[in-house]
């Protein structure tokens, strides 16, 4: 069972960036797959569609090639909540895919190049799809006034080049254990960057405060198992287990993913996280505006919905739009909802997530972002 915590904080910021999406048909073309049942063909648009459920994808390895957009996201989400990086107790950054693998380089970098006080020092989270709910679960347990969450991948820098082509570790590798599979991760994951900016409350009545729930299933019971044992992504290679030298490093060093793991995890993770927030906030999908379920895969998601008794009005989806923008899902959807007043000062939202590890939890925030008029489209295409 996920503990729960208080979360006596506020979304007082927020700023997604993602490409312009490309139609899957344009990425296909581009990607050449091998289709393994006619070798003289690569996948079409239509057939990932038909085995993804994505129509087009957020992808692009120029704009996503630095840093970049993790730092104008932060930018624009200190803009948004009306502060200075002076104001920032806090840095958390959350990835699966860093740029300077060693020494939290990437942290140290962002926190650089925002001007962040020497003070903060910065906590990287190497994390995947479930990122953003253990940030929260984190920060639940520190005492700072402001903290700056900033969160991305770009698989599109290690999983293919400059002009679209799938790197061979994806399309003939037989080394990986999910070698046959390989396709589907450059096919599905996407890229992104997003920052929330959190603020202490100081409400004097916990019950009005926001709470968080996190596990990770390590000892939960699941499907008769005494717990959870498979990470769901693997990627075994570029490792001290397994270096790059080794006979092979190299085409271990690859995302693979157990689809049959992915999906059992989800559906009952996410059913799991229901039933903790209905215990510890009764009747939550009454109190919130909004519950950004993670965006991990059309089909799956339209599947929990429909298994669920979430209100359809509630439960925004976007996965066939950009394809699993990993941690940047679900702060992409707030984004887009304060910028169209879907949501507005005062509501309270909720974010419901799992993800490689594995590990799940949810979480419950009123947002108070008081200069919304800074968000414009998280769009971002080349030139801009």
């Amino acid at each position: 069972m996920a503990l729960a915590k208080r979360l006596p904080y506020a979304i007082t910021g927020i700023s997604a960036v993602v490409a312009e999406p490309t139609p899957i048909d344009e990425w296909a073309a581009n990607a050449q797959i091998p289709n393994r049942k006619h070798p003289d063909q690569s996948l079409t648009g239509a057939d990932i569609t038909r085995i993804l459920g994505l129509r087009s994808k957020s992808w692009d390895p120029e704009i996503f090639s630095s840093l970049g957009p993790a730092v104008s996201a932060a930018r624009r989400a200190l803009a948004s909540a009306g502060i200075e990086p002076q104001d920032i107790d806090t840095l958390i950054t959350v990835t699966s895919i860093p740029y300077q693998p060693m020494m939290d380089a990437d942290s140290m970098e962002i926190a650089r190049e925002l001007g962040l006080a020497d003070s903060v020092a910065p906590i990287g989270l190497s994390t995947g799809c479930a990122g953003m709910v253990r940030a929260a679960r984190l920060l639940a347990a520190m005492d700072v006034e402001r903290a700056l969450i900033v969160t991305y991948n770009a698989p599109s820098r290690v999983m293919g080049d400059k002009a679209g082509r799938i790197d061979s570790r994806y399309t003939s590798n037989i080394h990986h254990p999910f070698a046959r599979d390989l396709w589907a991760s450059p096919a599905l994951f996407s890229d992104g960057a997003a920052a929330l900016v959190f603020s202490r409350t100081h409400i004097a009545n916990a019950a009005e405060d926001g709470i968080v729930t996190y596990s990770g299933d390590r000892h939960t019971p699941f499907g008769g198992a005494p717990g959870f044992a498979d990470p769901l992504v693997h990627h075994p290679g570029g490792s001290a287990l397994l270096p790059f030298a080794s006979e092979d490093g190299l085409q271990y060093s690859a995302y693979g993913m157990n689809a049959p793991a992915i999906k059992e995890y989800y559906m009952e993770g996410m059913a799991l996280n229901h039933q903790e927030l209905s215990r510890v906030a009764p009747n939550y999908d009454d109190l919130v505006r909004r519950i950004y379920l993670h965006q991990a895969n059309p089909f799956i998601v339209n599947d929990f919905l429909r298994m669920a008794d979430l209100p359809d009005q509630k439960t925004p989806t976007h996965g066939e739009t950009y394809g699993n923008l990993i941690t940047v899902a679900s702060p992409l959807m707030l984004h887009q909802d304060i910028m169209t007043q879907q949501v507005r000062t005062d509501d309270r939202v909720a974010f419901s997530l799992v993800g490689g590890g594995p590990e799940r939890g949810s979480f419950i925030a009123p947002i108070q972002v008081p200069h919304p008029e800074c968000l414009t489209s998280p769009h971002v295409s080349r030139g801009r």
